[in-house]
């Protein structure tokens, strides 16, 4: 497997003109992923993979937006409030630069895990290799990113049509934007994050 920066500029290669990646990639991900209905279980998941779903919630005096649609580095299940739901990083909340430094460390660091999981894919089996995701060690991998305001958690009650976003595909979410983003705008949640 080509390392993910070189994946990527291959991807760019493939597009007429910088200003339409993001609508390639949004075209990408409605197509293969969104409204798709059935999908995958949730129970399934797993770590270190990159999930999207339907998230049925709404806006609330402590919550200021909601991602109905978002993008989810898979991290791990809890506990919440007595309900099971699951943490991680939605990439849709992270500006294209940092999601590009998230993804492009991520598949640095688990190389060798992710290139044994691409194989089983291929070879058809389900014994594919869980990254090592917890808050401690993704927060020491991903030093100098800041990606915390982009750590969230979702309760599995609330979600659907769930959809595995796969290996090849994660150089077309750097520009993706899902626009389903509900209160705060994007842009204001960019600002935030970058911080």
């Amino acid at each position: 497997m080509k390392p993910f920066r070189q994946r990527l500029n291959d991807y760019k290669l493939t597009i007429s003109g910088m200003s339409s990646l993001p609508e390639d990639s949004l075209k990408n991900w409605l197509d293969k992923y969104a409204n798709k209905g059935g999908g995958f279980n949730p129970n399934y998941f797993l770590a270190g993979k990159i999930y999207t779903f339907e998230y049925r919630d709404e806006l609330t005096e402590k919550k200021k937006f909601i991602n109905k649609r978002p993008v989810v580095f898979f991290m791990g299940f809890n506990n919440l409030q007595n309900k099971l739901a699951f943490s991680g990083i939605d990439l849709i909340l992270m500006p294209p630069q940092l999601r590009l430094l998230f993804l492009e460390r991520i598949e640095t660091v688990y190389r060798a895990q992710i290139e044994k999981n691409v194989k089983k894919i291929l070879e058809d089996s389900n014994d594919q290799i869980a990254l090592k995701t917890d808050f401690e060690t993704v927060n020491s991998i991903l030093s100098g990113i800041p990606f915390k305001n982009s750590y969230r958690y979702w309760n599995i009650d609330k979600i659907r049509d769930v959809k595995e976003i796969s290996y090849e595909d994660w150089t077309k979410i750097v520009y993706l934007n899902t626009r389903s983003v509900e209160g705060t705008t994007i842009e204001e949640i960019y600002k935030k994050n970058i911080q």
